[in-house]
């Protein structure tokens, strides 16, 4: 999709959303969620592969550098090798957004009608949205995971992905690293949330009231800080996901907590922290990307 493609599509979008009546809200945030999770999708894929990439390939025994990593990707693969993994992303990234902000939305109606303090609400709607995307998505995410480590080539498609999963690892291959990735995500996600409204309400405090700046400002510090306080677990399940192809017994984890800790003991604080870098990037990056086209749509298609 062409970028002009994009941004008329949109166009079209808010002047369709402006005619939909209020019953239609939660078509309304399913739509808005779906466009800002394509336009994130195409922004931060290098990122991904590079994170990606550091987290399970080793270099002279330790784990790539930020980078060393980018060097092996681009002398190995070009630049197309900072896409590997788009189109299965591509696929994921704006359902996985429609799914969360047309739930989060859903919710927060929801429990501000059984009058839930805000607090409760963000904490609430967040988590449970964020709970249901985990588990519809982690099929694909596994397949995501292995398409992006650099060198990787023993699926043709995501269709031959889905096929030689069920064939080799059976239907718990479709869903190795979601417990991680649910310890990750449930709490950092109300804790996102719950931080991007503090930072929004902070900055109103001040006299901003723009809606893109507001968005991309408070989406872009609340991810710094929760990429920083859940890579370990990130760590863990990108591991775990890639398992099957690596073969590595240092990440045969037992569990969440003896997996940190196990990845502590050999490979230091430089272990629980690897890809952190093109992590907080990525996440920085997108959550100001999609949530600050988010709120834009959402209020255009409100009619303010």
């Amino acid at each position: 999709m062409r970028s002009v493609d994009f941004l008329y599509s949109i166009k079209y979008y808010n002047k369709i959303s402006l005619k939909m009546s209020s019953k239609d809200s939660s078509r309304k945030d399913l739509i808005n969620g779906f466009l800002s999770g394509i336009l994130t999708a195409f922004i931060t894929q290098p990122l991904q592969v590079t994170r990606t990439s550091m987290m399970v390939t080793y270099i002279n025994g330790v784990p790539s550098g930020f980078i060393p990593i980018i060097k092996r990707i681009y002398k190995e693969e070009g630049l197309k090798g900072f896409y590997r993994g788009f189109l299965p992303n591509l696929i994921k990234s704006p359902i996985g957004s429609a799914i969360y902000f047309s739930t989060l939305e859903k919710n927060k109606r929801i429990l501000k009608k059984m009058n839930f303090s805000n607090t409760s609400t963000n904490l609430l709607s967040s988590s449970l949205a964020r709970t249901l995307q985990c588990i519809l998505l982690n099929p694909l995410l596994v397949v995501i995971t292995r398409f992006e480590v650099i060198g990787f080539n023993s699926y043709t498609s995501i269709l031959d992905a889905i096929i030689k999963i069920k064939r080799d690892e059976g239907t718990k291959g479709y869903f190795l690293g979601l417990k991680p990735l649910l310890v990750k995500e449930i709490p950092t996600s109300a804790l996102f949330y719950t931080l991007y409204e503090i930072f929004k309400n902070t900055w109103r405090s001040f006299g901003i009231n723009n809606v893109q700046l507001l968005a991309s400002t408070s989406a872009m510090l609340a991810n710094i800080i929760i990429s920083v306080l859940n890579n370990p677990l990130d760590v863990l399940r990108t591991r775990v996901q890639y398992l099957h192809f690596s073969k590595n017994e240092n990440h045969k984890y037992k569990g969440i907590v003896s997996g940190i800790i196990h990845i502590a003991r050999t490979e230091g604080i430089k272990g629980l922290l690897v890809g952190m870098t093109p992590r907080v990037i990525k996440r920085a990056t997108a959550g100001s990307v999609s949530w600050t086209l988010y709120e834009t749509l959402k209020v255009r298609s409100s009619g303010h």
